[in-house]
């Protein structure tokens, strides 16, 4: 933390910053400090923090104690809602509450997905739960009507006729569901080659634009 740049552009009234933007800035980089008072608290935590490059290691725990300190004083008021009251909130837990909470599908989007595997790897652990659920739920009922088929003689609206009834469509279901995620993967994928394909050719087209130009204002 340079106690300079804090000084030039997050305090002073000469900043070139905004002074909203100022405010705000100033209240994440303080509540982000304040997250490191809780965090480094005996020197074991001190050590884990050296060894995972929290902070340099020019300093032992004593200097690094009394700084923090500082930090650990200021008000929930003073520093930005992310990390209020217990310190920081998991920008993964945010981003899954503002769906519920604020109606957004993120709260703050970071994920900066350069390789088409790291972007659809998102995707792996809700669709392998989710079939997981339904070889279970498909293989106990499987069993349930194995050991007890339902009788086509009799007509029990409100017995085991029901069950096989639910079971008959849970499983057209089980086809559905994997059906359409396939097709919205695939589609996804699809969308995003034609939308890198054609950002591409747009730049190609502008830089063969300029570079025409260019080749016509050196002959004049």
């Amino acid at each position: 933390m340079s106690w300079a740049f804090w000084q030039q552009y997050l305090i002073s009234d000469d900043s070139p910053i905004p002074t909203h933007l100022r405010d705000s800035l100033r209240r994440g980089a303080l509540g982000y400090l304040r997250t490191y008072f809780y965090l480094i608290r005996y020197p074991s935590d001190f050590r884990l923090a050296i060894e995972h490059h929290l902070i340099p290691e020019d300093t032992n725990f004593e200097r690094c104690s009394q700084f923090l300190a500082r930090f650990g004083q200021s008000l929930d008021e003073e520093v930005s809602p992310r990390y209020r009251n217990h310190g920081e909130l998991r920008l993964g837990r945010l981003n899954f509450w503002a769906k519920f909470i604020l109606h957004r599908f993120a709260f703050q989007k970071v994920q900066m997905h350069y390789a088409y595997n790291a972007y659809l790897a998102r995707f792996n652990r809700p669709l392998l739960f989710i079939f997981a659920f339904f070889s279970v739920v498909l293989s106990a009922m499987q069993v349930s009507m194995t050991v007890n088929p339902p009788n086509n003689n009799v007509k029990d609206h409100t017995g085991w006729d029901v069950f096989a009834g639910v079971c008959r469509w849970f499983s057209i279901l089980a086809i559905i569901l994997p059906s359409v995620a396939l097709v919205t993967l695939l589609t996804t994928f699809l969308y995003m080659i034609g939308r890198e394909t054609t950002f591409g050719l747009r730049n190609l087209q502008k830089n063969r634009a300029g570079s025409n130009g260019d080749s016509n204002e050196s002959k004049v």
